[in-house]
């Protein structure tokens, strides 16, 4: 499994994204800036059961659930580079 750091704005201290190769979907786990790490993210987008395919989907779903626009969202993943597949 990749996972890598995640930025938009005021999610970016916690948040993740990568890719999960075995279940073969993108997925993130999102937690707001001042949030609590130490249970689970406050937004799970797993790709379970039905699987996100692509980061351009993740960046939909991810701008919806925090209510950034989505070329805010796909900026922040690629600042933080693609997860390798």
């Amino acid at each position: 499994m990749s996972q890598i750091p995640f930025a938009p704005d005021g999610w970016d201290q916690l948040s993740i994204w990568g890719y999960d190769e075995m279940a073969d979907t993108y997925f993130a786990q999102l937690t707001r800036n001042g949030g609590d790490d130490s249970n689970e993210p406050e937004i799970w987008l797993s790709g379970v059961p039905t699987p996100i395919g692509t980061e351009h989907e993740l960046a939909a779903m991810i701008s919806g659930a925090v209510g950034a626009d989505v070329r805010t969202v796909t900026r922040a993943m690629h600042d933080w580079g693609m997860p390798a597949r």
